[in-house]
């Protein structure tokens, strides 16, 4: 997405009336996991808040530092909620210090509730969720949508013989009905659709032969990946990625990397991931918490969080809160404190936390 739509996203939000959107509720219950980001030995104790109400409690104290992969407490906030409070005692290199910060609550489920609606088809929620997010009239959406330029059944016929494997249904419906762009970055259309090295060998650049080929810098494993795997999006930003979906699904390299077993849902419905040029060594395999691979109905969801409602997810001032209640998955906080150890509260995604960069 462009700066220029990025800003004036966050104008056309900014200037909705505040009963609509800067005070909005939560429409519905739901969860939150904290993960508090702090260093290695530092802690937090605190007490989280909703209108007043505590409703949960937070002890956590940090083994190394960075994001834990795993809540430290998952707290069920009450339907309606308007403000959070969270308060306590954080503990920063031997040094304790009290805290208490207060949020008014933004919810996205206005917007993003199309997204997760499982009893429409996906062209129906694309389009719903087109009607759902609010843009200035003069200028770019976010995500456009036009009829998808037919496809016949030998289409999707060559390419299920040629991944040895059918296209996902899912994914195969969204595709024949809509031809879906979000700033630059776009699904491909199902006539130009080819494996993940077709791509980057195209739209990317590389170079088949050389030392510059992804033959040549790639390990066999992820070049066989790339070789065998639909590419599905293509993003245009800052570099270039794909979500790709790999029809064999976990390997046993990667069971072995990710010390899980293989169980009898494993693979079937193949294995979504995400690449970019940056990191095109190390692709981020799309899994759950406990290493099995999202479905297509995630994955595809994954998309649009992340370039359709992405500039949605932008607090439009230092004490809001965003909170999305229409996803399925629960509210992703990152919790970490600044140098006046003053608590910051971000909303993050569920989808796709559990990946893993795999390099083999």
């Amino acid at each position: 997405m462009t700066g220029t739509t990025r800003r004036s996203t966050l104008a056309t939000l900014g200037a909705l009336p505040v009963a609509l959107l800067a005070q909005t509720p939560a429409a519905a219950g739901m969860q939150v996991g904290l993960h508090p980001w702090l260093e290695a030995g530092d802690s937090v104790v605190a007490e989280l808040l909703a209108d007043g109400q505590v409703v949960g409690q937070l002890e956590h104290r940090s083994a190394k530092a960075g994001l834990p992969r795993l809540p430290a407490a998952t707290v069920a906030l009450p339907a309606g909620v308007r403000r959070l409070q969270l308060r306590g005692t954080v503990t920063v290199a031997g040094k304790a210090g009290r805290f208490t910060r207060t949020w008014t609550v933004r919810d996205l489920a206005s917007a993003s509730a199309p997204l997760y609606d499982q009893r429409r088809p996906w062209p129906e929620r694309v389009r719903a969720l087109v009607q759902a997010i609010p843009v200035a009239e003069d200028e770019d959406a976010p995500l456009t949508l036009a009829p998808a330029q037919p496809a016949n059944s030998a289409t999707w016929e060559a390419l299920a013989k040629r991944l040895g494997a059918p296209v996902p249904p899912a994914l195969a419906q969204l595709l024949a009905a809509l031809d879906i762009r979000m700033g630059l970055s776009h699904f491909v259309r199902p006539a130009a659709m080819g494996t993940l090295l077709d791509l980057m060998h195209g739209d990317f650049g590389y170079p088949s032969t050389g030392k510059d080929a992804p033959g040549n810098f790639l390990s066999p494993g992820v070049h066989e990946r790339y070789a065998r795997s639909l590419a599905v999006f293509v993003t245009v930003g800052d570099g270039m990625g794909a979500l790709a979906w790999d029809p064999r699904g976990l390997t046993p390299e990667d069971h072995a990397r990710l010390g899980s077993s293989p169980g009898p849902a494993t693979g079937s419905e193949g294995l979504w991931y995400w690449m970019h040029q940056g990191m095109a060594v190390k692709p981020s395999l799309l899994l759950d918490k406990d290493h099995r691979p999202l479905g297509t109905d995630l994955a595809l969801a994954s998309v649009f969080e992340r370039y359709a409602l992405a500039d949605l997810y932008q607090p439009l001032a230092d004490d809001e809160l965003v909170l999305d209640s229409a996803t399925p998955l629960g509210n992703l906080l990152l919790l970490h404190f600044n140098g006046a150890r003053v608590p910051q509260l971000r909303l993050n995604s569920y989808n796709g936390h559990y990946g893993h960069h795999t390099q083999y």
